[in-house]
């Protein structure tokens, strides 16, 4: 399997790579998450752009994402827009989730840009040849692939003693599973919805 280099982490080989999701539907949310993730020290950060409320104005997402790589950008930044069909939080029309990406990977602000395989193709095709062109490591097409027959991506969902869940089973994981990468990705689930 190709080790994928990104930043200070190599994907593809050595520890158990956890990654941590900011999902936060307010400013004041992300505030409080970069505080808390930045002394977690993660392997890499996913921002959950669909649980932000403000995700689609563009000047408010700009100065979120420069927000998020001021306090975290020593780690790898996953940029995702999941859609309600995809599980996630809010829907988006296929233009606006184009843009929404594209957005994104012109910033210069992320590192790694999570796109649905399952949307228009044509969107998929053009939206990696950009993040390409930006030196953005893109999520679909072989990385998708990888997620579903090859990389084992464990889910933790944060309420259910997480930190105790992670413990046992970052000991007793093994480093690769079927030869790819495992990748602790917990669950992200809003803050507000766990009262």
């Amino acid at each position: 399997m190709k080790v994928v280099n990104v930043k200070n982490v190599a994907i593809g080989e050595g520890m158990t790579k956890i990654c941590v999701p900011l999902v936060a539907p307010t400013d004041y949310d992300v505030d409080y998450q970069l505080r808390i993730i930045a002394k977690s020290e993660p392997d890499m950060v996913e921002f959950r752009a669909d649980m932000y409320e403000k995700c689609f104005d563009r000047e408010a997402l700009m100065k979120t994402l420069a927000k998020i790589h001021d306090k975290l950008g020593q780690f790898p930044i996953i940029f995702t827009f999941r859609t309600k069909g995809e599980g996630g939080c809010m829907e988006a029309t296929l233009s606006q989730y184009h843009d929404l990406l594209i957005d994104a990977i012109d910033s210069g602000y992320i590192d790694i840009v999570d796109i649905e395989y399952f949307s228009d193709m044509e969107i998929v095709d053009e939206v990696i040849a950009e993040a390409h062109s930006k030196g953005v490591h893109d999520t679909p097409h072989q990385a998708v692939i990888n997620r579903l027959t090859e990389r084992a991506f464990l889910r933790v969902v944060p309420h259910v003693s997480a930190a105790l869940f992670l413990h046992l089973l970052v000991e007793r994981l093994p480093q690769k599973i079927h030869g790819s990468p495992v990748i602790l990705r917990p669950q992200a689930v809003p803050l507000h919805k766990l009262a």
